[in-house]
């Protein structure tokens, strides 16, 4: 688990994560850096991940998850 920005090199593993950010920093650059929670999806399992998902959604009052 990381958090990624678009100011990162390319990565193999959380390049769509970095492109978004990218776009968000281009669409919205008086709120920019963008940064987002990235994964790798191999190391979790569906009960970490739901303990996760929870925890972040309580802690930041977040309404929508994109998977």
């Amino acid at each position: 688990m990381k958090i990624v920005n678009g100011t990162l090199d390319e990565d193999k593993y959380y390049a769509p994560e970095i492109h978004v950010c990218r776009f968000l920093d281009q669409e919205y650059p008086n709120e920019s850096p963008h940064s987002m929670y990235a994964y790798y999806a191999r190391d979790f399992t569906v009960p970490l991940l739901t303990k996760f998902y929870r925890q972040l959604i309580h802690e930041h009052h977040i309404d929508c998850i994109i998977l």
